[in-house]
């Protein structure tokens, strides 16, 4: 699967489940919101019921009408009549202790339970205003049955006067006491609403779910075309990338890539480009390096067979001056095959090192002990300048002595008689120092940083007829960097050229 596709596929993922479940949290989020708007709807309702009761009190104290005839509480908050109508010659239902009657004849007022219809006071106006029972009665609030059969009302005991007898034992209630004259003389209770019940409500929280899936289904393509086209612009820059990496493996070194900006694709852009120019200097100097281990293998080969058919032609005669040029040319090709091969061993990590704690300064006087006289025959001199305490280091002798070989060596062929080569050690920090310089020629100052590079020489003053192949101060560089030490060259005080080494000290971490 192509990278720009998965791309794809994890953003339409998230963006799917983000509108699922933006969703089904609105949803959730809607039914609460409207059950607790239905609870609040009715809390309001009860709250005028209850101000309605408590004007309706003085007229019916303890509620007995209300015990006598429930219908008068189903018409006080609304509630539909039954479906099977009171016999109007049923008896009317007694309570214990019957309540004290007062003697309404002497004060000229009518008994309220012997009123006729068309005198009944409405619960729901003003109760001092006498209605006439003609009259339409004003349409019932929807849900009104659902409401009665969760409200009701209670006496100052806690007695059950009307509504449902009973009500689910696990509801949430909610009370409102009904007070006259600063005492409580009864009690509304209402079962508090957990789904929406009247049909009306039902059918709106329905349409609403309807809406949220059509949302949902209109945002869920919107989301997939955003991904799709989010992955396709977001990866176009990898197209760049795609066809620039394809160029350098087929060895096209001169591609590069524009970022065009200041973001991560722009960073990598630049790495590209350093990677190309890298990758081609490598190539060139692969080149070079094959070219010149070629030219230099070529030349003691040509002597030797220019020797040889000297020799077998007659024209020289096979004696020891001719068999010590053999001889000579024979270790000058083995020399340089052998530090190629130690080169290689080198850049491929295959030349081992037996590190152990040695004395550096030991190793200097040991080194100068050894290149002293052949320093002498060629006429320099050779001037010491190590402590005679120890300087402990962690390192491999036998390559540190290979390293101070070729260091003095390369003085050895390149410094003109009468002349000087100085050695001297000293303490640099957290650092052993060692300093091999000479006196004249010196080094251009443009070749100074080319010294280290393999089979490179300055050809004006350091010509091959001096000797060596140009492989004594890479494979010293090599020597350095596996005793994580730093070798540098600079012009010396003397007129030539000094080359310093700075190996850390035992315990420096």
């Amino acid at each position: 699967m192509r990278l720009w596709l998965r791309l794809f596929v994890v953003i339409a993922g998230v963006g799917a489940l983000a509108v699922i479940a933006v969703l089904i949290a609105q949803q959730q989020a809607f039914r609460r919101g409207f059950v607790d708007y239905l609870n609040t709807l009715e809390a309001q309702r009860v709250e005028q019921i209850r101000d309605q009761l408590t004007l309706y009190y003085p007229e019916d104290p303890n509620w007995w009408s209300m015990r006598a005839d429930p219908r008068r509480f189903g018409e006080l908050i609304g509630a539909p009549p039954p479906e099977r109508p009171l016999r109007e010659d049923a008896p009317p239902r007694r309570f214990e202790p019957n309540p004290p009657r007062r003697d309404l004849r002497a004060s000229g007022e009518q008994d309220p339970f012997q009123e006729p219809p068309r005198r009944r006071r409405d619960a729901f106006n003003d109760p001092a205003a006498p209605i006439d029972s003609d009259r339409p009665r004003p349409p019932r609030p929807p849900g009104a049955h659902e409401f009665s059969g969760r409200l009701q009302l209670f006496d100052a005991q806690g007695n059950r006067v009307a509504g449902p007898q009973q009500v689910p034992t696990d509801a949430l209630m909610q009370r409102w006491p009904i007070t006259f004259d600063g005492t409580q003389v009864g009690e509304l209770r209402l079962v508090r609403i957990r789904t929406p019940q009247a049909e009306l409500d039902q059918e709106f929280a329905r349409s609403q779910t309807r809406r949220g899936l059509w949302t949902a289904a209109l945002l869920l393509p919107l989301a997939l075309l955003a991904a799709f086209v989010f992955a396709r612009v977001a990866l176009r820059p990898l197209a760049r990338f795609t066809r620039g990496f394809h160029a350098l493996a087929n060895g096209e070194y001169s591609t590069r890539i524009d970022g065009g900006g200041r973001d991560e694709f722009s960073a990598l852009a630049e790495d590209f480009n350093r990677l190309a120019e890298a990758l081609a200097r490598q190539r060139d100097s692969q080149r070079a390096y094959i070219a010149d281990v070629a030219h230099e293998l070529r030349t003691p080969i040509a002597i030797l067979r220019g020797e040889l058919h000297a020799l077998e032609d007659g024209v020289r005669p096979l004696d020891l001056a001719a068999i010590e040029s053999l001889s000579g040319e024979v270790s000058r090709l083995t020399r340089l095959v052998e530090d190629l091969h130690l080169l290689a061993q080198s850049d491929t990590g295959a030349l081992n090192y037996r590190m152990q704690r040695i004395d550096l300064a030991e190793l200097l006087h040991e080194a100068a002990a050894v290149w002293q006289p052949q320093l002498e025959r060629a006429g320099l001199k050779l001037m010491v300048d190590v402590r005679s305490e120890p300087a402990w280091i962690e390192g491999d002798a036998e390559r540190l002595m290979q390293l101070f070989g070729n260091l003095l060596g390369n003085s050895l062929r390149y410094t003109d008689a009468p002349g000087r080569v100085a050695m001297a050690l000293q303490r640099s920090g957290r650092n052993w120092q060692i300093t091999i310089s000479d006196s004249a020629p010196g080094v251009p100052a443009e070749a100074l940083p080319h010294l280290f590079d393999r089979l490179y020489r300055v050809d004006a003053s350091r010509a091959r007829s001096h000797g060596g192949a140009g492989l004594g101060l890479a494979i010293a560089e090599r020597i350095v960097a596996a005793h994580h030490g730093r070798i540098d060259a600079r012009a010396s005080d003397a007129g030539g050229l000094a080359i310093s080494v700075d190996l850390p000290a035992e315990g420096t971490p």
